[in-house]
């Protein structure tokens, strides 16, 4: 019986070591708060990946040697390279120094509503996995936590600290203009003048708020402005100051941005963005609410704004 003791011995250690070092495939899940194909857009853009991923989100960005071209960040020792893509997934093949490790990051359908999940799968062993894995899975692993946090901050998916809000503000006396491809500044300047004087004169009790909606229209300007009143009246139909009401307690996008007037435009698509992946309904058009004094002002000048769109 004793001349089988080794054989059986040897052949249990390597039944182990098959066990322990055979590789094998895992993976792990988090949540986005965003549809599969919206969630899918961050996951192949080398700018967007090195907020997320270790090491690179904790060096200083501007240091770090980020290629769209070639889908690559780097720093120092440390590269990661998208080398295979789609629109809902993208490999990344990273290496430190003579490690190197590909990982899988996917996003795909949640069937519980319409978020949707992220997914990350990678190669390794039942012995790496009982360990912790290697410096570069636990990166993995720590960078998809770090992903999850970040999907919660709409400023990572659109540029901007977009929030929702409730209507508050919800009388106003309002007026339109056209005006030619440069005279926005005094075009908006007149409107205001315009709005004011008929709200003291009215005894409307303007009450601070300002709103302010330019859209191009041929070579020039079509301008909606109006200015808050606690008051409601009728106004005449001909009258070029027009009474509205805007419902209470609905919703509004709103991105609170202080800076050049001339980075506007950039946050209405930003909002129109968001708008569309959360497949809102647009009830009413954008609008600039004033959050200064001044409302002359040209396309360069630091502004404060509370730039909103109405949805349901």
């Amino acid at each position: 019986m004793k001349k089988w003791r080794l054989p059986l011995i040897l052949a249990a250690l390597a039944f182990i070591a098959f066990i322990l070092l055979t590789p094998r495939k895992v993976h792990y899940d988090i949540r986005s708060p965003y549809s599969m194909d919206v969630t899918g857009r961050i996951l192949n853009h080398p700018d967007k990946v090195a907020t997320w991923y270790l090491p690179f989100n904790t060096q200083d960005s501007s240091k770090l040697q980020i290629s769209r071209t070639a889908a690559t960040i780097k720093s120092g020792d440390d590269l990661l390279r998208i080398v295979s893509t789609t629109s809902l997934s993208g490999i990344y093949s990273v290496s430190h120094g003579s490690d190197s490790s590909d990982f899988l990051f996917t996003a795909k359908h949640d069937t519980v509503d319409v978020s949707s999940l992220v997914s990350l799968v990678y190669q390794t062993s039942f012995f790496h996995q009982l360990t912790g894995g290697s410096t570069l899975e636990r990166n993995a692993r720590v960078s998809l936590d770090n992903l999850e946090e970040k999907l919660k901050d709409p400023a990572f998916f659109y540029g901007w600290p977009l929030r929702r809000i409730t209507v508050e503000d919800t009388a106003f006396l309002t007026a339109r203009k056209k005006v030619g491809p440069n005279e926005l500044q005094k075009g908006r300047k007149e409107l205001f003048d315009m709005l004011l004087k008929a709200a003291k004169d009215r005894d409307a009790g303007y009450n601070g708020v300002r709103i302010f909606h330019p859209v191009k229209e041929g070579d020039g300007w079509s301008l909606f402005a109006g200015v808050g009143v606690t008051k409601h009246f009728d106004t005449p139909e001909k009258d070029p100051v027009q009474f509205r009401l805007m419902p209470y307690k609905n919703s509004l996008l709103v991105c609170d941005y202080t800076g050049p007037y001339y980075n506007v435009d950039k946050i209405n698509a930003a909002l129109k963005q968001y708008v569309d992946d959360h497949q809102m309904i647009n009830m009413a058009i954008p609008f600039e609410k004033l959050m200064q004094d001044s409302h002359d002002f040209g396309d360069s000048a630091i502004v404060t704004l509370r730039i909103s769109f109405p949805f349901q």
